[in-house]
């Protein structure tokens, strides 16, 4: 038994909007509040965690409303298919954002990254080291369409994983007797 298309489309569009916009705005205030240019390794970490539990918390609530649609039947195929949906729309949504980010927003944001990204080495290698892991995190500058692809992949494979797991801990329990 499954849902009717009008009603899945619905949902996985409802919920992949919501993720997007959630991801753009998180994204966006930690710009506005300058969190997204810290050196900290362990604030980069727990930003980075509580991006995930955003994704988390959406995925899970579109799988468990599939779940109440479809009579409380779920199986892990389902949920992996509302979650791999509902992250490639939040997907297209970030992906964008960052691409107009990154050249028009902020046309500067991978040189800043790299310095950031050398500063942590200042005490590991010495000047010529740094300039030369400079020179090539600099000439490896991805393009907007790699930006773009990059952050659509990842959140395919995200939405994979996490719609697996959910799927796993929520699939109908199936009563089989002998």
């Amino acid at each position: 038994m499954e849902i009717k298309n009008g009603n899945f489309g619905n949902l996985v569009l409802k919920y992949g909007l919501f993720l997007g916009l959630a991801s753009v705005a998180f994204n966006a205030l930690q710009y506005a509040t300058g969190l997204l240019y810290t050196k900290s390794t362990m604030l980069n970490i727990f930003l980075w965690c509580l991006n995930g539990a955003i994704a988390i918390y959406f995925i899970t609530t579109a799988v468990q409303q599939f779940k109440n649609e479809n009579g409380n039947r779920l199986t892990v195929g389902e949920a992996i298919k509302v979650s791999v949906v509902v992250s490639a729309i939040a997907g297209v949504l970030f992906a964008a954002y960052y691409v107009l980010y990154t050249s028009v927003l902020d046309p500067q944001y991978y040189e800043k990254i790299t310095e950031i990204s050398v500063q942590k080495f200042e005490n590991i290698f010495n000047e010529e080291q740094l300039d030369k892991m400079r020179e090539q995190m600099l000439a490896s500058k991805p393009s907007a369409l790699m930006n773009f692809f990059s952050n659509f992949v990842s959140a395919l494979v995200s939405g994979l994983i996490v719609g697996a797991i959910v799927g796993a801990v929520k699939k109908t329990k199936t009563d089989i007797s002998l």
